[in-house]
């Protein structure tokens, strides 16, 4: 009988400590500091023109001149964009800018990384 008292007292307190578990207020979860709406992922393409001068030459096979500039070529980036209020918001992203030529046996090519980051001010839902 004394068993049998034990098990009833422990199988009691686990349904008690239980049902009180239940009535307790979860623990509050902190809130974000970044509203996860005001963040968007965007990305561009381009093709720059100009730049400084790095090689210019005449391709032996073909005859005719080639040029290699700094700020000419393909460029593509991704960021992310967030807006702290209606008319502040700021952008970040990280690019890839290319240009090459090639000839008979050789290759030139020019390639950075550019990393942009500015902060917007939006006069109204048109014009930043």
């Amino acid at each position: 009988m004394n068993h049998l008292t034990t098990s009833s007292f422990v199988l009691i307190s686990l349904v008690l400590s239980g049902a009180a578990m239940a009535q307790t207020a979860a623990p509050s979860v902190p809130s974000l500091p970044v509203d996860p709406a005001a963040i968007k992922a965007y990305a561009s393409l381009g093709y720059s023109v100009g730049g400084d001068l790095l090689v210019d030459g005449t391709y032996s096979n073909a005859g005719g001149p080639f040029t290699l500039r700094a700020g000419q070529g393909l460029q593509y980036a991704v960021g992310l964009q967030y807006r702290f209020t209606d008319r502040w918001s700021a952008q970040a992203a990280l690019g890839y800018h290319t240009d090459r030529t090639n000839g008979d046996g050789w290759n030139f090519e020019f390639t950075r990384y550019p990393v942009e980051m500015m902060v917007h001010y939006s006069l109204n839902d048109d014009w930043r």
